[in-house]
């Protein structure tokens, strides 16, 4: 479920089930895997992979290409 207004890069890959809150950024190439949870106002950066089932708070920044478990 994506909330308004969010902004999700068409070369986004966003898996099954996640829930992605409003004024949430996901820059290009960034994968979050199914099940996750993005809290509101949060950015992910370029090409940074959140893996599956994780929840990230309202608010936080991840700007580097890095894997999230």
């Amino acid at each position: 479920m994506i909330h308004q207004p969010a902004s999700i890069s068409p070369t986004a890959q966003i898996g099954a089930e996640v829930t992605v809150w409003r004024f949430t950024t996901i820059c290009d190439g960034a994968r979050i895997g199914s099940g996750s949870v993005i809290g509101s106002g949060v950015f992910i950066g370029k090409e940074c992979v959140i893996g599956a089932g994780v929840h990230i708070q309202h608010g936080q920044r991840h700007e580097t290409a890095r894997r999230h478990r």
